[in-house]
């Protein structure tokens, strides 16, 4: 049930991570372009990370299977809301 759920859940993820990128484009600029791409693997990285996690608690029955595919992009989502209203433009 996790892997079917992940599998309606995993391509909210490019909209989840492009608002999540936006206040880090705004705020760095083009002189802080390395930066960036750190940044955005270090948040790749750490996405990859809750998604294992989090479908193994589902699998082991320890949240919902839903719940389980969508935490990651709840989470990251939720961040990327207060980054964007909370960047200095």
């Amino acid at each position: 049930m996790v892997q079917l759920q992940r599998k309606v859940a995993f391509p909210f993820v490019t909209l989840v991570m492009t608002l999540l990128a936006v206040p880090f484009a705004v705020t760095t600029g083009k002189s802080g372009a390395v930066y960036g791409v750190g940044a955005g693997i270090v948040l790749a990285l750490t996405y990859w990370t809750m998604l294992s996690i989090f479908g193994a608690l589902g699998a082991g029955g320890w949240i919902s299977p839903p719940l389980a595919a969508w935490a990651p992009n709840i989470l990251f989502g939720a961040v990327a809301v207060y980054l964007l209203l909370t960047v200095r433009t």
